[in-house]
């Protein structure tokens, strides 16, 4: 057995020293030879704003290893980069834009968050450069929330869902298995809490954590298309099901299912309590797998699943889809060399998040990139075993079967939306009146 372990060990090796030897050259990707045409001989400085400060995550190793395979092929460029922390940054590019300050690159939500930006001209509209071949990598399928009147204005390197991440470890010790339904979930909830264990680490501090959980039920009662109605004020909120909704949060709460002080948890907290093993679970973003190293105390118990299903029609539904992109101002200088660099990074994080657990696959790439600096063996395989089961999970996931965040599909509204949830979950707000204050803020200007 030792052998054979052995043996596999120096196959795996041996297969990283070839990628390795021949790993991916910027000047050679079919994208950037096409766009280095455009690109002129002179330095140039391009400003590009993220919102990875961190690194409790995957996102900012895999962001900064693709900026330097971009800086590798644009030695004419110098790039001045800027990062903020996510909800402050929805403010700093919001004042940016309007007042004309807004950096050449910048990273955007698709969808309602940047459509008034879009609508204010502020975008550089990228038609041109959406080619043949770019359209090859890149199907017209995954632009559906950076396209704004039948143009394009951002190309997209991340399509993720909301995955259910479960200790396995707690539910054997327990004697318990990982919850299929509704019903089960709030059994499991009042068992684990009974015995001192909360079922979800959830950052209540953050909001946007409980949204999740919200929406999903909302989601499993009403169906995408139900939704996505509401949130777009063709429909009401006034509906038995995001009633329902609201009810089966509340029970979950007092079932102990986000423990007794979530909304007091910041994200970093809440996330190091599911891979310390004191939380049964986890509802984030599918990034989060590049989170669940080998050096994590729970890193051989993880297990990717959906969140609990309602019985109904919608069990099968995900929140999410292709929205984080890179935008061009349209005020910028260097247009041609902007675009061109925003595809190429596009593409490379779209495929180094294959490998960091970062990003669902979605550009069709021939890139070949290796291990990135920091990432030990362990952590690969690690990683990638969680990550293929999520692809499995999620592979089937379209339009139809999903929505997206409703903070990020409701733009500007997305903020008091999440409020609202808190609202109601400590009980300041009835389901029944939530939904006509959500129905008031769809409304409002």
């Amino acid at each position: 057995m030792k052998k054979f372990a052995l043996c596999l060990f120096l196959s795996f090796l041996i297969a990283i020293t070839a990628s390795l030897s021949s790993c991916f050259s910027p000047k050679a990707g079919i994208r950037t030879e096409n766009h280095q045409e455009r690109i002129s001989d002179k330095n140039i400085t391009i400003k590009l704003w993220h919102i990875w400060n961190t690194d409790i995550d995957a996102n900012r190793t895999t962001l900064e290893a693709g900026l330097n395979l971009v800086k590798k092929a644009y030695p004419e460029i110098a790039f001045e980069v800027d990062a903020t922390e996510n909800e402050t940054y929805k403010t700093r590019i919001k004042t940016a834009i309007a007042v004309n300050d807004a950096p050449d690159i910048f990273f955007a939500w698709g969808g309602g968050v940047s459509e008034s930006f879009v609508n204010s001209g502020k975008v550089l509209c990228l038609d041109q450069y959406y080619t043949a071949e770019v359209q090859q990598a890149l199907p017209r399928e995954y632009l559906q929330y950076q396209t704004y009147n039948d143009h394009i204005y951002g190309f997209p390197f991340m399509r993720c869902y909301a995955v259910l991440y479960a200790n396995k470890e707690i539910f054997n010790e327990n004697n318990l298995s990982i919850p299929e339904t509704y019903d089960e979930l709030l059994e499991t909830s009042h068992i684990l809490s009974s015995r001192g264990i909360a079922a979800f680490a959830v950052a209540g501090q953050d909001m946007w954590p409980l949204m999740f959980h919200y929406a999903t039920l909302a989601l499993r009662e009403m169906g995408p298309a139900a939704v996505r109605n509401a949130l777009s004020g063709r429909d009401t909120f006034m509906q038995q099901g995001f009633i329902e909704a609201g009810y089966k949060l509340l029970e979950l709460k007092e079932a102990g299912a986000f423990g007794e002080d979530c909304l007091s948890k910041a994200l970093e907290q809440s996330v190091n309590e599911f891979k310390e093993g004191e939380r049964a679970m986890y509802y984030h973003g599918s990034w989060a797998t590049g989170g669940f190293t080998a050096d994590i105390p729970i890193a051989d118990n993880i297990v990717p699943c959906k969140y609990p299903g309602t019985g109904g029609a919608y069990d099968d539904t995900f929140l999410g889809g292709a929205v984080d992109c890179w935008m061009v101002s349209a005020a910028t200088k260097h247009p041609d060399e902007a675009a061109s660099v925003i595809i190429m990074l596009a593409e490379v994080i779209s495929s180094l998040g294959s490998q960091t657990g970062m990003a669902l696959p979605m550009w069709n790439s021939n890139m070949n990139i290796d291990i990135l600096p920091g990432q030990n063996m362990s952590d690969y395989m690690h990683i990638r075993k969680i990550y293929s089961n999520v692809v499995k999970l999620t592979e089937d996931v379209g339009m139809d079967e999903s929505v997206l965040w409703w903070d990020t599909y409701l733009g500007s509204k997305g903020s008091r939306c999440n409020e609202l949830i808190v609202n109601m979950f400590t009980e300041e707000l009835t389901p029944e009146q939530f939904v006509i204050e959500m129905d008031a803020l769809i409304k409002s200007k």
